[in-house]
């Protein structure tokens, strides 16, 4: 480590730029050369310049796009798709109320936009950099292009990252007021105008007084936030918000600002990868595996277009010494009139096209072999099949290839399955913990399976307690009756339409915290996106479905036990979700009681079967 944050983050500038890791005898990677080639082919941009050594214009034959486009739509995840489900009985009623204010978050922060962006990215890197803040009570997810993040190599998680940010004066007070830095700091950078400068240190343009300001998270030495030299053999995860300009007096020096510093818990960057690589940072998506593959079919346009554009010329040739030095094609371009001696011969250059036929099969060459190394076939792309493909071939082929790109959708689920138990359901769970009341919007199935729980419970529990109070007061059984109970209750859960408000568990020692304990570790988060044969899943619901409607299903536990086992194989469908829908309403009790021999209240069968259900209450 250097002495101060400062230094450290101008050496790992330099090493960013400049530095290499050495993967095995034969292979160096440089990250951020890599990064700057994809940026530059995504834009159709040659690295050795737009122009040859003639001067000549370089035709760019893009064709990395096409195959990040179908990466990215072959392992797209929707927003839809995601759904967490309980895997016990116990914890359904903190899933269900998780699970709705999981849609709230995500349809509050846009999320479905996160996804595109993360999912472009990871197909064209191969690997994404999502970053998690908690600012002003909100938890705000976003993607950090990876030519604005500086980070190891070889090792992002163990390592410290540095993030760049571009402000103009405005917008950089803005940001000060809202994250909290030191606005006396901010006013002494802004007396320093910048101008915006790459990741490489180019001039990305002419625009002056933009401040580059530098947010730094990983595990430093405690001196970087005490400046006491004794501490630094004491380290700590801390975040700090820096920038930094050559002294003006002293090149070799340099003026260096601290806009904030202090202790996190934890470091707000996660990177997610299709493939994961060995021995890099950075996965191989699919713009760097065509890198070779658009550079020879750049190089075979380029043949191709040179060999076309000298023959669309009159090239002549002639003996008369006047024309020594001359250049005959740019005379021509020019128009200029060509004199020359009598006698001396003036004849025409035989320059037609060598042989582009071949240059072109070199070039379709090359196209295959990127296709076969990205996992792309000509159906995916639009192409038609050659004469005689028949269609169940053509399909094999897209299945084969599909699979490839299920191993990729797969590891995005696991992905978005860690962002869920590592952010988003330790937030929500704080978010609901301190809630005397949780009110939640609900659509027709939602409000059946909750009412289905909390209405005859309630009616339960009203019975319940005016046979208590009757019993106390007289000694004799009330002329009571659940089903009355049970259409009362009814009637005032049909009053509040879609909307349900939620309290604890009249139990004194149960509270919502209690409730959500350990609820990102109790459920299961479901990504069904990455099902791909969905008339499998449709055929089997279907069977599913013939059996629970036949008669006897509910007398026969074997049969409930076997539509159960099919479910649990069916991905987006628990068993638990049949049990907890209501089949029949609580049977009504009889009209005339029965007096007891002592004090005492007892449950009819409906109230006896919803024993080991779990306890809900809602009090409007």
């Amino acid at each position: 480590m250097q002495e101060n944050i400062y230094a450290f983050v101008r050496q790992q500038e330099v090493l960013y730029r400049s530095g290499s890791t050495k993967i095995s005898k034969y292979v160096n990677h440089s990250l951020s050369e890599t990064v700057q080639t994809i940026y530059a082919y995504l834009n159709s941009k040659h690295t050795s310049g737009e122009q040859d050594s003639l001067g000549r214009d370089k035709p760019f034959f893009n064709v990395v796009i096409a195959a990040r486009n179908i990466w990215f739509r072959a392992t797209e995840i929707a927003r839809k798709n995601i759904v967490i489900r309980e895997t016990n009985s116990k914890a359904m009623v903190a899933v269900f109320l998780a699970t709705q204010y999981l849609q709230e978050w995500m349809r509050k922060m846009r999320f479905g936009v996160f996804l595109a962006d993360w999912g472009l990215t990871l197909a064209g890197f191969g690997s994404a950099v999502s970053k998690w803040v908690e600012q002003n009570g909100e938890l705000i997810p976003t993607v950090v292009p990876w030519n604005q993040i500086i980070c190891d190599t070889i090792d992002f998680d163990s390592n410290p990252k540095i993030e760049i940010f571009e402000f103009t004066a405005s917008q950089l007070r803005a940001e000060a007021k809202k994250k909290g830095y030191d606005t006396k700091v901010v006013e002494s950078i802004i007396q320093a105008p910048m101008v915006r400068m790459t990741i490489t240190q180019d001039l990305q343009d002419v625009k002056p007084y933009y401040f580059k300001i530098y947010e730094v998270h990983g595990q430093f030495p405690v001196s970087y936030l005490t400046d006491r030299p004794e501490d630094k053999y004491d380290y700590s995860q801390q975040m700090h918000v820096v920038s930094y300009v050559r002294s003006q007096g002293d090149s070799s020096k340099y003026d260096n600002f601290s806009l904030y510093r202090g202790k996190e818990t934890k470091d707000p960057y996660h990177k997610d990868d299709l493939l994961k690589e060995d021995g890099r940072t950075l996965a191989i998506g699919a713009v760097e595996h065509l890198f070779q593959s658009q550079w020879m079919i750049n190089h075979s346009v380029k043949a191709i277009k040179d060999q076309l554009d000298l023959t669309s010329k009159l090239v002549f040739q002639t003996s008369d010494p006047a024309f020594v030095g001359q250049n005959v094609l740019t005379n021509i371009e020019n128009g200029q009139i060509l004199n020359h001696k009598i006698n001396e011969p003036l004849s025409a250059v035989p320059n037609g096209s060598h042989d582009v036929a071949s240059l072109v099969t070199y070039m379709e060459q090359w196209k295959a072999i990127g296709q076969e190394v990205n996992g792309v076939t000509d159906a995916m792309i639009g192409t038609r099949p050659h004469q005689g493909t028949s269609w169940k071939l053509q399909n094999l082929e897209v299945q084969q290839s599909q699979a490839l790109f299920d191993l990729m959708r797969r590891n995005k689920g696991l992905a978005i399955e860690d962002m869920l138990r590592e952010n988003i359901i330790p937030f929500i769970k704080k978010q609901l913990a301190h809630r005397k009341e949780i009110v939640a919007t609900l659509d027709a199935h939602n409000i059946k399976k909750i009412d289905g729980l909390y209405v005859p419970q309630e009616a339960i529990k009203r019975y319940n307690a005016k046979v208590i109070d009757h019993v106390l007061k007289n000694g004799t059984r009330p002329d009571a009756n659940l089903q009355n109970e049970l259409g009362q209750v009814q009637g005032e859960q049909s009053q509040l339409g879609n909307t349900r408000y939620f309290t604890p568990s009249e139990i004194t020692d149960k509270t919502w915290k209690q409730i959500f304990k350990d609820l990102e570790w109790e459920v299961e988060v479901d990504v069904t996106g990455e099902e791909s044969d969905k008339q499998a899943i449709l055929q089997t619901l279907n069977s599913a479905l013939q059996i629970v409607v036949s008669p006897g299903y509910a007398q026969s536990p074997q049969a409930q036990m076997i539509v159960a086992k099919i479910l649990s194989q069916v991905q987006g469908f628990s068993p638990l979700e049949l049990a907890a829908t209501p089949a029949t309403n609580v049977p009504p009790q009889q009209t005339t009681p029965t007096p007891p021999q002592k004090p005492q209240v007892s449950s009819p069968p409906s109230a006896r079967a919803l024993v080991g259900t779990p306890n809900l209450s809602a009090v409007k």
